[in-house]
């Protein structure tokens, strides 16, 4: 396999726009003064007509111009009769190629004469024709390869004692211009083409030749006519012929040779794969039109595709398109458009693997949208994406999934990397897609974006401009679970919009310094985050999430943060447990509602560690803010020394709760963290459990009398409904999905009934629903969601193909800045319509910390990693430190790699490592100053 060179077929070259050659004519004097002449006036005008006697002078601009229509005509020329051009079957066809004469001259363009012992002067940006004397016995020679070629005795041909037929040079001309790229003589006994489509024997009347031309006694043998023989016949050319000729033009670029693949103006039609199986492309290519993959067809690319300005591959229903190992790329320096999948495998519809590169695209490197005008492209949809061990470059978007209706999908990327671009992964309406270990970075936009669909995300790095996960539902849709993975984006981690059926899990993930917040719940959400590494400016921040919808931070580490938690808004059903903060500001800041006891039957302890450590005196704030209602903790009894590790605040917003039963000192570390359990509330997640479970708290929540006790209840009663949401909304059990929302009529029990709809893809009954609802007596937020989703039902239909008017988007606008918990699907809504974020204000003085972090980390120590990811070897640099130790780790905690004292500049030699991905750690003394997460390829 060479993918040094490009090499195409006959089929894949006439894809390509035409090859224009501007030629520069240079004419010198005989020695006894004969020669052409500019002026018009000149008797001798033309070599057709009878030559006067005496005359010494042919007028140049006629005769070249005779020479050069002549080229032309034999390239191929409709007119000819079936003569010129390349032998097809059906009939020739064009050549593509075209003469015309360069600028400049000195009697008009590509016109250039000499005295006779004058020197050439070749024209660097046009392919030079020397007429030259010289008593040989060939008529012409060229350079091989090259830009000249030379007439033999031109002059003394046209001054003959015979008619002279002046097309004779223009047959010469092209045969000598297929010498300059590398054609053989059709004779040559080494032609490449010879055995394929021409015969070297027969062109030669039974023997071929081996030498250069001269002393080969092959005039008139060639049974073709083909241009590089001998003859005064000669017009064409085998495909074997254009093929030779045509490599040689793609591989060869120069300024005398205008190609341009990229041309605007040119559109060509598609170039068709249809082999009905499975065809590798083992070679370079490069096509200016797109590349149509035909129904039935497989293509594997395992070398090098070049794509022209604007161009896709397209994949129709029921083709596959493998790049193995390959790569596409652009031609010209101007983006391609990428890949275009109609869908329709049940395995895959496009596999990317074993170190493919797919690079510079102006649109997304693959996408399921069908090539289709609306409403036809409804048709298609739902295309399987494996991706694995493989790069995007500078893609606008890695890939973007879509399906008409919600649907599952078992897409993945494993172990790739998107380096540069807008976006990276982005999803609409696809399930359960796939994505792990793998690299998105030097994204200006967000690296995975959701709407209606969801996503597995496990030990991938994310680095972005805005946010590295946003899940953007306009409806209440189905959760995502993010673990292990590295969140960098320098405004947020997760920025979720919108409820879900279940919970978004969040487990074990950094959430490291770059980003301003590393989750930000705005609006309608239900979440679990555990055991997560929160570094930024904000922790987390929750706003608003709903009076029943649970949310969930249990036994984080948040270091370093401004501020660790930001609660804002309506959140009666969130809490924290067990959580660690080293904080600079603040650790916690609740502005509005959370859940009432943070802790279990109102004995354990919240068991939260704080920055003061127990300290009362200290100026680090746990808890600031109006609590209403008040925020309850569980202090403990007389017989235990207070230790504000198991308190909420000392505040006297926040009342205590005494204890009957010593609870023993807290347990600050992750491995004994409390949960409510008191009535059940973490059931095995099957559905008969979850449903026992659900008809137990329901029962004893609706018996319930005592406010403070219902309100107990009601935090396990909201946690086991949206465990069985999720599992209802999974299964596709969406008649026992609505039957669980239809008991209380709260206003979320109305949004989540209308959005089973929409995840059914029911959107009859979702208007009906929502045309069913009584308009006149329901809150402001239940109205401002019917108000949104009566644009987003004219919407769904249509997708990317709706077009908001400006009222509407006006009134989306104005609904998502109101300051509740359904104002999220404005924001979401508003987002798909114009990818513009809205979200919801975090308070001065948090984001103010930024300038704080500026300040304080101003320093002239610095720790840097390179290339990420990598192959054989990693550098490490230091700057301002004086003994670090180096730790790498695999996935499984086990230490692979250790060195204790290394230069500021240290290379780790890995070629004995597994490709995979892995931790640096840099430590000074016992303090860790520095973590890396880092992939190997191989």
């Amino acid at each position: 396999m060479d993918c040094s060179k490009f090499i195409m077929s006959i089929d894949e070259l006439m894809s390509l726009p035409p090859v224009h050659y501007k030629l520069a004519f240079h004419l010198k004097a005989r020695p006894d003064g004969y020669n052409f002449t500019c002026d018009p006036n000149d008797p001798l005008l033309d070599i057709d007509l009878p030559r006067p006697e005496n005359a010494k002078y042919f007028y140049a601009p006629l005769t070249i111009g005779k020479i050069v229509a002549e080229m032309n005509k034999r390239m191929w020329d409709e007119k000819m009769e079936g003569r010129g051009g390349v032998i097809m079957p059906g009939g020739n066809q064009p050549m593509n190629i075209s003469f015309s004469l360069a600028e400049g001259g000195d009697c008009g363009p590509g016109i250039f004469l000499y005295e006779h012992g004058e020197t050439f002067q070749t024209v660097p940006d046009a392919m030079n024709v020397f007429f030259v004397h010289r008593n040989v016995s060939y008529a012409g020679w060229a350079d091989f390869p090259g830009q000249n070629f030379y007439l033999n005795n031109v002059l003394t041909d046209l001054f003959g004692p015979e008619y002279f037929p002046w097309w004779r040079k223009g047959r010469l001309s092209n045969h000598e211009f297929g010498h300059t790229r590398r054609l053989r003589h059709s004779f040559h006994c080494n032609n490449p083409c010879n055995g394929v489509d021409l015969d070297a024997d027969a062109e030669c009347y039974g023997s071929c030749c081996g030498g250069g031309g001269s002393g080969c006694a092959c005039w008139g043998g060639s049974q073709q006519s083909l241009t590089m023989a001998y003859g005064e016949s000669i017009y064409n050319f085998t495909v074997c012929e254009y093929e030779q000729l045509w490599n040689y033009i793609i591989n060869n670029p120069s300024a005398y040779q205008d190609f341009d693949p990229c041309a605007e103006d040119f559109n060509g039609d598609p170039y068709i794969v249809d082999y009905n199986g499975h065809v590798v492309w083992d070679q370079k290519k490069m096509f200016a039109t797109d590349v149509r993959i035909r129904t039935g067809t497989t293509l594997e690319i395992t070398c090098e595709v070049h794509m022209g300005r604007d161009r896709y591959i397209i994949v129709e229903e029921g083709a596959k398109l493998i790049v193995n190992g390959g790569k596409i790329t652009n031609l010209c320096d101007v983006y391609w458009r990428g890949i275009k999948a109609y869908g329709g495998n049940t395995d895959f519809d496009v596999k990317i693997t074993n170190a493919a590169i797919i690079e510079n695209t102006s649109a997304a490197a693959v996408s399921m949208f069908a090539p289709e005008p609306w409403p036809a492209i409804q048709n298609w949809g739902n295309g399987i994406l494996h991706a694995e061990n493989s790069f995007f470059n500078n893609t606008r978007r890695m890939v973007e999934f879509m399906s008409w209706s919600p649907m599952p999908n078992s897409s993945h990327i494993i172990n790739c990397v998107q380096d540069g671009g807008l976006w990276g992964a982005t999803n609409w309406n696809c399930r359960n897609i796939l994505i792990e270990n793998t690299v998105f970075k030097n994204l200006e936009r967000d690296a995975v974006v959701t709407e209606k669909g969801n996503f597995y995300l496990i030990n991938n790095s994310f680095q972005s401009d805005v946010n590295s996960v946003r899940l953007n539902h306009t409806t209440v849709s189905m959760p995502t679970i993010m673990t292990e993975n590295v969140f960098k984006s320098d405004y947020t981690g997760v920025n979720s919009f919108g409820g879900t059926f279940g919970f978004h899990e969040i487990h074990d993930n950094i959430f490291a310094t770059e980003g301003l917040i590393g989750m930000f719940m705005d609006g309608n959400n239900t979440f679990v985050a555990t055991e997560n590494q929160f570094m930024n400016i904000l922790g987390a921040a929750v706003m608003n999430i709903g009076s029943t919808n649970h949310g969930r931070h249990i036994g984080n580490s948040f270091g370093l943060n401004y501020v660790g938690l930001y609660s804002d808004g309506e959140n009666k059903s969130y809490s924290f447990l067990g959580n660690c903060f080293q904080s600079t500001f603040g650790d916690i800041y609740i502005d509005g509602t959370v859940i009432p006891i943070v802790g279990s039957n109102n004995i354990l302890p919240a068991n939260n560690c704080f920055t003061h450590n127990g300290s009362l005196g200290s100026p680090i704030l746990d808890i600031t803010g109006n609590i209403n209602p008040p925020f309850y903790y569980v202090l403990p009894p007389a017989s235990v020394n207070p230790d504000c590790r198991s308190l909420i605040n000392t505040s006297t917003n926040v009342i205590p709760l005494y204890s009957q039963t010593d609870p023993g000192l807290p347990d600050c570390a992750f491995n004994n963290v409390y949960e409510p359990e008191m009535f059940n509330c973490d059931p095995d997640g099957l559905g008969n459990d979850l449903a026992a479970a659900y008809e137990y708290i329901s029962n004893l929540y609706y018996s319930t009398i005592n406010p403070q006790t219902k309100a107990e209840i009601q935090a396990c009663y909201d946690l086991i409904k949206s465990m069985l949401s999720g599992y209802y909304a999974e299964e596709g059990k969406f008649d026992s999905l609505r039957t669980l929302y239809s008991t209380s009529g709260s206003d979320q029990d109305f949004v989540n009934i209308f959005s089973s709809y929409i995840l059914e893809n029911n959107l009859n009954a979702a208007t009906n629903f929502l045309s069913s609802i009584d308009t006149t007596e329901i809150s402001e937020p239940l109205n401002d969601f019917i108000i949104i989703q009566e644009i987003n039902l004219t919407r769904l239909p249509m997708g990317p193909f709706f077009i908001p008017s400006g009222q509407e988007l006006d009134t989306i606008y104005h609904i998502a800045n109101k300051d509740h918990s359904f104002a999220t699907y404005a924001k979401s809504l508003y987002f798909a319509l114009t990818e513009i974020s809205i979200n919801s204000d975090i308070p001065q003085f948090i984001l103010n910390g930024q300038q704080y972090r500026e300040i304080k980390e101003k320093t002239d120590k610095e720790v840097t990693i390179y290339p990420n990811p990598f192959r054989d070897v990693l550098n490490i640099s230091t700057k301002g430190y004086e003994k670090l130790r180096l730790i790498a780790y695999d996935l499984y905690g086990r230490i692979i790699y250790t060195s204790n004292e290394f230069d500021t500049n240290y290379q780790v030699i890995t070629q004995n490592w597994t490709p995979g991905v892995y931790f640096i750690v840099m430590k000074e003394g016992k303090k860790q100053i520095f973590s890396e997460r880092i992939v190997l390829f191989k």
